[in-house]
């Protein structure tokens, strides 16, 4: 199974059990692309005091991520159906989340990390490419739409402003020019976490509230800007 919507893409090699009895189970490879996806942004714009936490662009064609120039934060989220593509009883051995850069806010090659978000968030239709920042900046939520301060605007918020995540589930230095690669490989120290929530994402499908990708924050400009399920690239 394979798709090609948007510059995400996530490879996971498994052991498929077969329910007919006397077959062994075999290896499969299934790459997938996110079936939900949207940015949430921090900040107040210090002259027109528009409120950018109360924004979102879940249909927009662009993912952002890390610091801007202003130093304000943006932080992507991303959810794969796992339990719609991988049969019931499989077992998930590794996995490999692929991102293609087109625009970046920093000089330098950036870590990046994956988060198991913990809270459902609603993707919304706000397309913001038209408006101020190319996206960046976002624009007014729905009821229901995932932004800086609402896991659903209007209906349910966050318990920390920017997103409810656990620790670390994987780290990748992404670099700095335009069609750079990140690459999360579960084979790679430290990422074994990926792996785990995935498993638990098939076996448990409502648990599902996938992950959020946050850049190297703290440090100066480092924003990444990706291609959404939405761009077609």
């Amino acid at each position: 199974m394979r798709s090609h919507s948007g510059s995400w893409a996530l490879a996971l090699l498994t052991a498929a059990a077969l329910t007919m009895s006397g077959l062994p189970a075999f290896a499969a490879q299934v790459t997938l692309n996110p079936i939900n996806d949207n940015t949430i942004y921090q900040g107040i714009d210090p002259v027109t005091a528009e409120n950018y936490e109360l924004n979102s662009c879940g249909a927009g064609s662009n993912l952002f991520s890390g610091v801007t120039n202003d130093g304000l934060v943006r932080r992507a989220l991303l959810r794969f159906d796992i339990a719609g593509a991988i049969p019931a009883g499989s077992t998930i051995n590794s996995a490999t989340l692929t991102v293609t850069v087109n625009r970046s806010g920093g000089n330098v090659a950036q870590t990046m990390t994956l988060r198991r978000l913990s809270q459902d968030w609603g993707e919304g239709i706000v397309d913001c490419d038209a408006g101020a920042g190319g996206g960046g900046r976002g624009l007014p939520a729905n009821a229901g739409d995932a932004t800086w301060l609402d896991a659903k605007f209007q209906q349910t918020a966050w318990n920390t402003a920017g997103g409810d995540f656990g620790v670390i589930s994987a780290s990748a230095s992404v670099g700095d020019n335009n069609g750079a690669l990140g690459v999360w490989n579960s084979t790679t120290t430290g990422n074994a976490a990926m792996v785990s929530d995935l498993q638990d994402w098939l076996n448990t499908p409502t648990s599902n509230n996938g992950w959020i990708l946050v850049g190297l924050e703290g440090a100066g400009p480092s924003t990444r800007r990706f291609s959404a399920r939405e761009g077609g690239a």
